[in-house]
């Protein structure tokens, strides 16, 4: 910050920083080091530009982490009234009318969530239920950003405790499942079978029944390679399948549903797969 760079050298080093990040890494990029810097308004314009940019399924994982990883330390910056921050990030995801600002929100939303499931700090005023309704606006639109945003937020926010109830819980369920089976494509559809398993278990999932996708042979063959093959997603695919199978039926006995559970990895042995296993011992 104590060197005053030209505008286009500064915006390729900037660019170049957060490229050459993946996902997982970009807290130890210095991104978060550049909010207080004098180069914060030309950070915004970057994230925000690849944002609108991105059209593959990686690029948009990747503006899509750096997006929430900076619009919430931006959020926070200067203030300490966490509550405050999460409550204009809330009015942003459920009343703004412009879908890069909803999903710029929404994204902050997840990175804070995120802090919370991984310091195992209480969720706090990100567990409202107005939250809740514009996450599930979200997820039921068209944009393609915008359902993965808000699936994204979901999951982290139920990896965290967050736990919806009546029936907004019901339509959160089917929400995410249509974004998994039916609205995204490629890599994105795993976070909407990440949303899915995460979220506490539907009392009845009519809505679910009423679309055809489980009853698709292929579909659920497809679905099972990718929850269990070699190539397995990380995101809870196996959960999501499984309890899609309990909710929905399937060809798979409860023995072999059973056998598929026992293989699920440690890292989604959380409050996820511990509904699972509730349910599945239930028969």
């Amino acid at each position: 910050d104590g060197v005053k760079l030209r505008r286009e050298d500064a915006a390729r080093a900037i660019q170049t920083l957060l490229e050459s990040s993946r996902t997982s890494s970009l807290r130890s990029s210095g991104l978060q080091g550049l909010v207080a810097s004098q180069y914060a308004d030309l950070t915004s314009e970057i994230v925000e530009d690849q944002w609108r940019r991105s059209r593959s399924a990686e690029n948009t994982l990747l503006w899509g982490g750096a997006s929430g990883l900076w619009m919430s330390s931006r959020a926070q910056f200067g203030i300490d009234d966490e509550t405050a921050v999460v409550s204009d990030l809330t009015d942003r995801v459920v009343a703004s009318r412009d879908h890069a600002e909803r999903e710029h929100s929404t994204l902050a939303i997840m990175d804070l969530a995120y802090t919370c499931a991984i310091e195992r700090r209480p969720l706090g005023a990100l567990g409202g239920a107005s939250l809740g309704r514009g996450l599930l606006e979200m997820m039921r639109s068209a944009r393609q950003k915008s359902v993965f945003s808000a699936c994204w937020a979901a999951a982290w926010m139920c990896q965290a405790g967050w736990s919806p109830r009546g029936q907004l819980l019901e339509e959160l369920n089917d929400a995410a499942f249509s974004a998994w089976t039916e609205v995204l494509k490629g890599e994105l559809r795993t976070f909407g079978a990440w949303a899915f398993a995460e979220l506490p278990w539907p009392r009845s999932p009519d809505e679910m029944r009423a679309r055809d996708t489980w009853g698709r042979a292929e579909f659920v063959e497809r679905e099972r390679k990718r929850a269990f093959g070699p190539d397995r997603s990380p995101r809870n695919m196996g959960v999501a399948f499984l309890k899609a199978h309990v909710l929905l039926g399937g060809p798979m006995t409860q023995d072999e549903m059973e056998l598929l559970a026992s293989e699920l990895p440690p890292t989604v042995n959380g409050r996820a797969g511990r509904r699972l296993q509730r349910r599945l011992r239930q028969g």
